[in-house]
Formats: C-alpha cells, structure tokens, sequence
C-alpha cells in the first residue's frame, strides 16, 4: 500500500477527506521517489482511490511496470462530511468520527471489507499495489491483522502513515509481515 504524496491541505493541516487537494511540489517529488524504490518490486496489479491526489503517484508508479491503473471509488478516504476542509485541529481520533453528511465508521469499514473480498477474488495470492489514504491504509492493515480498527493512533504494527509511505504486507492471515519505508 502506498499512501498519497503531500498536499496543499496537508501542508495547510485541513481535513480533506473526499474532498480533494492538488499535490505540492514536495508531494510531486515524495510521489516520483515512491515510484523509483518500487520499480523493481513484482506487481501482478494496481488498483487506486480515484481521486486526484492518489491517481498521480499511481500512473508514476504504473509507468515502471507497464500495468494499467484501476481506479475505484472503494479505496477512497472517509467522508468527512462537514468537517472537510476545516483545521485538523480536533483532540479525537477522526477515523471513528461519524459526522453528520458525512460516511458512517460502519459504512466505511464495510466499503473496505467488501472491496479486499473482491480484490482477494480476482487477485488471490497475487502481488497487488494499492494506492490509497492514511485512514484506509489503516482500516485494511486492521482487517488483514484481525485487530480493532477504532485506535487513535496507528496500530503498532504500522510505525507511521506519513505521505508516499509505502507499506508492504504478507496478506496471508493472520498478517505476517509490515514493512514501512
């Protein structure tokens, strides 16, 4: 799993969620540097968030394997409702948040669980790259470990989710092995 790379409202620290945020220079260069440690990694497929931010280090990635990106809706971040675009300068864990307008803590988890369903289907044991969001990258890393997703921080197994993160796991469950760079 690779996580976006920097964003104006990263840098500006506001909630995006499905609300999208064009890529800074220093998100431009985090994405082409994700690209370059993954080109010699096996990939058998690459699936995306469909918004703008993740779709760029998919294609730079994409381009080293001569794979086509497949762009789902399912691996989009959480819909923040309301508080999309507005400081993130909340005290709780906005992942559990359930806000009004906004995607439910259940309808996100089940969006998620039903797209690794698929994805395990069509893909089985193969080496498939996802390019995604900090709060998905932690929910499907939850699902995969069989542990609580509702945590304020990342889970231990998981050091940190920073931009253009990439994260490896053995999906085999329970999970056996994480890798960040």
């Amino acid at each position: 799993m690779v996580r976006h790379g920097e964003t104006v409202a990263n840098k500006l620290k506001l909630i995006q969620g499905q609300g999208d945020s064009a890529l800074t220079e220093k998100g431009i260069r985090q994405a082409h540097s994700a690209a370059s440690r993954l080109r010699r990694r096996r990939m058998d497929a690459i699936y995306s968030s469909d918004l703008g931010r993740t779709r760029f280090i998919a294609e730079e990635i994409a381009k080293y394997h001569k794979l086509r990106v497949h762009y789902t809706k399912a691996l989009r971040e959480k819909d923040m409702g309301e508080l999309e675009g507005t400081p993130n300068s909340l005290k709780v864990p906005l992942i559990t948040m359930d806000t009004r307008r906004g995607e439910s803590m259940h309808g996100f988890v089940s969006r998620i669980d039903g797209f690794l369903d698929r994805l395990y289907a069509a893909h089985g044991h193969g080496v498939v790259l996802l390019v995604t969001h900090k709060q998905v990258i932690r929910v499907i890393s939850a699902l995969l470990a069989d542990r609580p997703i509702i945590e304020e921080r990342p889970p231990a197994y998981i050091k940190k989710i920073t931009n253009a993160s990439i994260h490896i796991l053995d999906c085999s469950r329970p999970l056996i092995y994480t890798h960040e760079y």
